[in-house]
């Protein structure tokens, strides 16, 4: 077996399993030290590369529980209009934690001609561009 070389070949080995459906949304991957010992390779190591598949909202991550991959949740469309500007933009802590929203999961913003700016959950919201 050919094992990765630091964090981001491990992230990109599990994410290709995840993306190609090896691993299946709502099935469990290995637990950090299982991952570690595999690939020979530090605790550290193995949790920087779940880090980054939790920060792109692919993983669940909760302490005494193994990584779970997410299963996507079914996204309202967003059609933006004639002159809107759509953006993005991380949560704040308090903005997390007020409103449950998980490491990964970003705000998507509508910024209308009027200045107005209207913000959608990324894990529930997706913009839609017409052809």
């Amino acid at each position: 077996m050919t094992h990765p070389a630091g964090y981001r070949a491990l992230a990109d080995l599990l994410r290709e399993r995840i993306d190609s459906g090896t691993v299946a949304p709502g099935q469990n991957l290995p637990s950090e030290s299982a991952l570690a010992q595999t690939y020979g390779l530090s605790i550290t190591t193995a949790r920087r590369a779940l880090t980054v598949l939790r920060n792109e909202g692919l993983i669940d991550v909760r302490p005494g529980y193994p990584p779970r991959v997410r299963v996507p949740p079914d996204l309202e469309d967003v059609t933006p209009q004639p002159g809107d500007v759509l953006h993005y933009r991380q949560p704040t802590a308090r903005e997390r934690d007020e409103q449950g929203i998980p490491d990964g999961v970003v705000w998507l913003l509508r910024i209308r001609p009027t200045g107005e700016v209207v913000e959608y959950r990324g894990d529930r919201y997706r913009f839609r561009v017409p052809d």
